[in-house]
């Protein structure tokens, strides 16, 4: 039965046992215990024979590795846990049209963290809705909120929790049916019930159709921002003076964002001085990145390369940027079309101030996350990279 992996409890692994009546091998037993007494007696005498400086640096090498056995040793997981290499199942959700809803699109967020407990947006089959779920580590299970975000079973929800408002968007996939189009919800928290409630107003509709996936993040100036994939062009939104007040989505001003394959996608980041957009290009076999300065018109936007390359390209990113970071630094992970392993990437515009000459306007410097920085005063400021 399909279900949503929990993480694991402790417990102890149990000793595998010798089936009743099973041979005791006790003539091999016998012989293993003679080589054992010759080994040792042969250390002892090598022993005996080294130098006290020697001595003292095994006496040493074997206190390191008594206190360390414990902790390299141990296992808190159970033995099923540790066998099958994941947690425990719990909340099934096979339901007609539903589709693995929190193992597709990982640009879509389904958890937060608040009130010293996990959350999630996950699907309830009594309900045959996306319900938001509480984390209980004692019981060890998810306990439901009561409260709904989509009850449109075949939708896929991002969210985004901002410290004082939990945030989700949630659409269908046919751009072309408005019963798919995506819904903007707004939640307020009760800490004395422990409960997130719909604020009044809410949900709105803030596109005409579905698409195959929705990111929002709100940016330094409190604009809350969705991006998606429309007839082959990337589009974006926003809202303006309230949460409930929004712009009509537009095509992002960027000549990359037009003529890419059905299959392509978006997302976005929020992060210190603007929003961010990325988008796969199959066709060019490119990741592209545009950026967007706080409170700038609505035509503002920077263009980059992320990656490109045969087969770099592909419709799976995760964005994120540091909290309260000057630099503007937006780290992805992406999925190429190669099937090789997922590549972490970095923005860094500032990252060679001190040392090379300072981008331009309009051009970001992406690379490998891992080579980004280098001993002495030496840095990378290639515009693309392809592997």
């Amino acid at each position: 039965m399909e279900g949503v992996v929990r993480p694991a409890r402790s417990s102890i692994p149990v000793r595998a046992q010798v089936p009743s009546g099973a041979p005791t091998h006790r003539h091999g037993a016998q012989t293993a215990g003679s080589r054992w007494q010759r080994t040792t007696a042969s250390l002892w005498r090598r022993v005996r024979r080294a130098s006290p400086r020697m001595l003292a640096l095994v006496i040493f090498a074997v206190v390191v590795a008594a206190l360390a056995a414990p902790s390299i040793f141990r296992s808190d997981k159970p033995a099923e846990a540790v066998t099958r290499g994941v947690g425990s199942v719990d909340l099934s959700y096979q339901a007609k049209g539903v589709k693995a809803p929190t193992g597709r699109k990982p640009e879509a967020s389904k958890l937060w963290i608040h009130d010293g407990s996990w959350w999630g947006v996950l699907f309830d089959r009594s309900r045959d809705a996306y319900m938001i779920y509480r984390f209980d580590w004692e019981a060890d299970e998810w306990i439901p909120n009561g409260q709904m975000v989509d009850d449109r079973n075949g939708s896929r929800a991002d969210v985004l929790w901002d410290g004082r408002y939990l945030y989700a968007v949630s659409g269908g996939l046919d751009p072309a049916s408005p019963k798919h189009r995506a819904l903007l919800s707004r939640f307020s928290y009760d800490g004395a019930r422990r409960e997130f409630r719909l604020d009044r107003g809410f949900p709105l509709a803030i596109s005409e159709g579905g698409a195959e996936t929705f990111v929002v993040d709100k940016d330094g100036d409190g604009r809350l921002w969705v991006t998606f994939t429309r007839d082959r062009k990337v589009y974006v939104t926003h809202s303006l003076t309230t949460d409930r007040d929004w712009t009509r989505p537009f095509p992002l001003p960027v000549p990359q964002a037009t003529d890419l394959s059905p299959d392509d996608i978006s997302a976005l980041v929020a992060y210190d001085d603007g929003i961010g957009v990325m988008w796969s290009d199959q066709k060019d076999g490119a990741m592209y990145f545009a950026s967007h300065p706080n409170g700038a018109d609505d035509a503002s936007w920077d263009f980059s390369t992320a990656i490109q390359g045969p087969g770099l390209a592909d419709d799976h990113m995760n964005l994120k940027a540091l909290r309260d970071d000057p630099a503007g630094r937006v780290f992805a992970v992406i999925k190429t079309s190669l099937n090789d392993a997922p590549k972490l990437i970095r923005r860094d515009p500032s990252s060679c101030s001190s040392c090379c000459r300072r981008t331009e306007r309009g051009i970001s410097t992406w690379s490998a996350a891992w080579s980004m920085t280098r001993r002495g005063r030496s840095c990378s400021s290639t515009r693309t990279i392809a592997s």
